[in-house]
């Protein structure tokens, strides 16, 4: 049995049935930790917990996966805050919205997107994506690395 990815990961998203697909790929990935929030609002409050030294039941979040179109803080809104916070970032942000036009792709790498996911969205893109991530800013902790001895 694998070890399980010692990364934590907020998935930020309103539709309960989406958090719920997505929280069950990064289980079948082995992601060892996962916090959810219903909307980008709720994740800054999050991170700023996690961010908070003092904070012991929030452990520093490493990875964020966000819908697009949510209420109060979309996620643009929510990367937009991210970037702007030292305190909070920097961290790989990944995307998740059913707009796919040119415009919204172009926004979201505007403001700092790391990779961006058009929904409805097969497991298997998903996974290549989220490895690709882990790749480039967790190298020792990508899904089929070897444990350095």
């Amino acid at each position: 049995m694998s070890a399980k990815l010692p990364l934590h990961v907020l998935i930020v998203e309103d539709q309960l049935e989406m958090r719920k697909i997505v929280l069950t790929i990064l289980q079948t990935m082995d992601f060892e930790r996962t916090t959810e929030a219903r909307d980008g609002r709720e994740a800054i409050q999050l991170l700023r917990r996690a961010a908070d030294p003092a904070d012991t039941n929030m452990p520093p979040v490493d990875l964020i996966i966000a819908d697009w179109m949510m209420p109060r803080v979309s996620g643009v809104k929510l990367l937009q805050t991210i970037r702007a916070d030292a305190d909070i970032g920097p961290m790989p942000f990944m995307m998740l919205t059913s707009r796919n036009d040119s415009e919204a792709v172009q926004e979201a790498i505007e403001n700092g997107v790391d990779d961006y996911i058009v929904k409805p969205f097969t497991i298997s893109l998903f996974t290549t994506k989220l490895e690709a991530l882990l790749k480039k800013y967790f190298p020792e902790h990508t899904i089929g690395a070897k444990p350095s001895s």
